[in-house]
């Protein structure tokens, strides 16, 4: 329970984070990881160096007792984080660099109204224009208020088909999933450039 700890994860792990300002820096393998207030969880420069993990006991506040995410290893220290909600009424503009919310519980009922599946960003969200298409990387967090869940994607365009497009399976890879408590907004995903 003391501030400043940082664990880095060598391969496949399970921890459980104490409270105060201390980090998690995922690395190869599916980890495993409780946080606590104030606590961070830093994710890899890849998918294939993150892993799939499993993140629990995230709290949803823009308080000091909140949980962070932070995608500056894949995204780069100057991403915008969080600032954008998608929609059955806010499809997504589309842009490098950036950390946005997608409504997971929006299913559509027509073509470009919401997800394919409940939860789940695919390359048919990119295709039917739901999701704008990206140059470079993004992440995109699918979450859902009432199961307290969501699933965090790393999107790079350039690892298939077109360089500058997202039009292969293989350019969406699942990184993470999330529990937490509270619920996910614009202001509550608490993401940040710099490990707190």
């Amino acid at each position: 329970n003391e501030d400043g700890i940082t664990v880095h994860a060598a391969a496949a792990t399970s921890v459980t984070m104490g409270s105060g300002q201390q980090s998690f820096i995922s690395s190869v393998g599916n980890d495993t990881v409780t946080l606590s207030a104030g606590s961070t969880f830093v994710f890899g420069q890849t998918a294939v160096a993150n892993g799939s993990d499993l993140i629990k006991g995230f709290v949803a506040t823009t308080t000091s007792t909140g949980s962070t995410l932070d995608f500056a290893q894949f995204l780069g220290n100057s991403y915008t984080a969080g600032t954008e909600v998608v929609s059955s009424t806010s499809q997504f503009g589309g842009a490098a660099n950036t950390v946005t919310l997608v409504d997971g519980s929006n299913v559509a009922a027509n073509v470009n109204d919401g997800l394919a599946v409940q939860n789940v960003i695919s390359l048919s969200d990119f295709t039917s224009t739901y999701l704008s298409q990206v140059s470079g990387k993004e992440v995109l967090v699918a979450f859902n208020n009432s199961l307290h869940t969501a699933k965090v994607y790393f999107v790079d365009s350039s690892l298939g088909g077109s360089a500058t497009t997202v039009d292969t399976a293989t350019d969406i890879v699942l990184v993470g999933t999330v529990n937490y408590t509270g619920d996910l907004s614009a202001t509550g995903l608490h993401t940040t450039a710099t490990a707190i």
